[in-house]
């Protein structure tokens, strides 16, 4: 049982989940056949095998790890939507998402290839320069001096010191 959760022993083959999450493996028993558990509007008939009953709110779910279960209605039929559809939109929303980041990526990566290419082919050597107000740089080891970004955080810097400014 996790924490808020409460279950019903009913007998040696049935329990009623009544709230929250209950964890459930379930191994052969000398004569006993199965086990029923129920939760408001259905029963699961288990047969030997690891899952998971989730109720809140009116809401059910279970979550098979091991064996088989079968699920019966309490309350007349269950309207059951088909896995093919959720599952061919799972793959192709898979894709998609795939494909894009590849694409996001190579273009990402083609973009400083070819800044790359623009500041090694325009540079000057200088013993002095400038830079305006909201500019950034950045020299490196070799003294070479690019243009950055100001972080979000030299920024927050920035307005932490003005809010100390008399």
């Amino acid at each position: 049982l996790k924490e808020n959760s409460s279950l019903t022993v009913k007998g040696i083959d049935h329990a009623n989940v009544d709230q929250g999450t209950v964890l459930f493996e379930i191994k052969k028993r000398g004569q006993v056949k199965g086990l029923n558990i129920s939760s408001a509007t259905i029963t699961i008939g288990v047969k030997g095998t690891r899952f998971a009953v989730y109720k809140k709110e009116g809401k059910l779910a279970v979550f098979l790890k091991e064996g088989l279960l079968e699920l019966m209605s309490d309350l007349g039929e269950f309207k059951k939507y088909g896995d093919d559809l959720k599952q061919d939109y799972d793959e192709f929303s898979s894709r998609l998402k795939k494909d894009f980041e590849a694409t996001k990526n190579k273009m990402a990566a083609d973009f400083e290839e070819s800044k790359q290419k623009m500041q090694e082919s325009n540079f000057q050597y200088l013993k002095t320069f400038e830079i305006s107000a909201g500019s950034a740089i950045s020299i490196d080891e070799n003294n070479e001096v690019r243009s950055i970004d100001i972080p979000a955080w030299v920024e927050s810097d920035f307005a932490l010191l003005e809010a100390f400014d008399i």
